[in-house]
Formats: structure tokens, C-alpha cells, sequence
């Protein structure tokens, strides 16, 4: 049920979000917009564990 709440369409954008980093980005010398993917993705990530942890604090105070 919570990760229904969460939703299964937010889990495979994470994924296919994931799959885009690693095939545009280059980690050995990465310029500005690699740099700037990354922290938009990072952000992206970081508020998707916020709201994923309210959501199971939610279910478990019911």
C-alpha cells in the first residue's frame, strides 16, 4: 500500500532518471552541465527520500 501511495510511475522515472544520468554524464571530467544534471537529479532524489518517509511515518501512526 505505501508504495502504491508513493507511486510505481515515481519509482520508474527515478530509474529511468538514473539509467539517463549514467549514459549523458561524464564522471571522470564532467563540465557545467554535467555538474548541473547531477545536482538537479541529486535534489530530485533527496526530495523524493523526504516524501517518502512521511509517507511511511503516515502509515504507521494509523
Amino acid at each position: 500500500m505505501m508504495i502504491k501511495k508513493f507511486g510505481y510511475s515515481n519509482l520508474i522515472m527515478l530509474a529511468i532518471g538514473i539509467v539517463i544520468m549514467y549514459m549523458i554524464v561524464d564522471f571522470k571530467t564532467p563540465d557545467f552541465l554535467d555538474l548541473t544534471l547531477m545536482v538537479v537529479f541529486g535534489l530530485t532524489i533527496l526530495l523524493n527520500f523526504i516524501r517518502f518517509i512521511y509517507i511511511y511515518k503516515e502509515a504507521n501512526d494509523e
